[in-house]
């Protein structure tokens, strides 16, 4: 564990070849998903193929399926020409929500269908009751601190359908 809090502090660049390879060592003994994560990001930010693919691989496989790490492997398999699978990743995150699957679709050159839940029509009573006129009145006299109180009683109030 000790060796762990140490790795996680030399997660930079401004260290010697023997810090990094011992930082390098303990991520690739370790069982912390963090750690492993912390290390990929920083093989992302440094541009190093190589060393994404080592770390991605080191991943238990039920954080491989994370969005994020899916992408990254459809990407590094492309990069390899294997196009049929990183196709077929990609494919399959493009039917999430999120940053990584819109990342996919712009990676594939298809467009992201945006799915917009439309909100229910807001009744009348809710937005012309005391409640209201208490929280905008607040907020005209910037008095933001009880104003957010004001709304939170009202939101904590009522059910979810209204």
């Amino acid at each position: 564990a000790l060796n762990e809090i140490v790795a996680w502090r030399l997660m930079n660049n401004d260290v010697t070849s023997e810090q990094a390879a011992f930082r390098d060592n303990v991520v690739m003994n370790s069982q912390s998903t963090a750690l492993i994560e912390r290390r990929i990001r920083m093989a992302l930010g440094n541009g190093n193929r190589v060393g994404l693919n080592t770390w991605l691989a080191r991943l238990p496989m039920e954080d491989k399926q994370k969005d994020e790490w899916r992408y990254w492997q459809a990407v590094l398999l492309m990069e390899r020409g294997r196009d049929d699978e990183a196709k077929a990743i990609l494919t399959s995150l493009m039917q999430e929500r999120g940053f990584y699957p819109m990342a996919a679709a712009q990676l594939l050159g298809v467009p992201y269908p945006l799915r917009v839940d439309s909100a229910q029509p807001v009744s009348p009573t809710l937005i012309q009751g005391p409640e209201m006129a208490r929280v905008r009145e607040l907020m005209y006299w910037n008095m933001d601190n009880t104003a957010r109180s004001e709304w939170a009683n009202l939101i904590t109030s009522r059910t979810p359908a209204e």
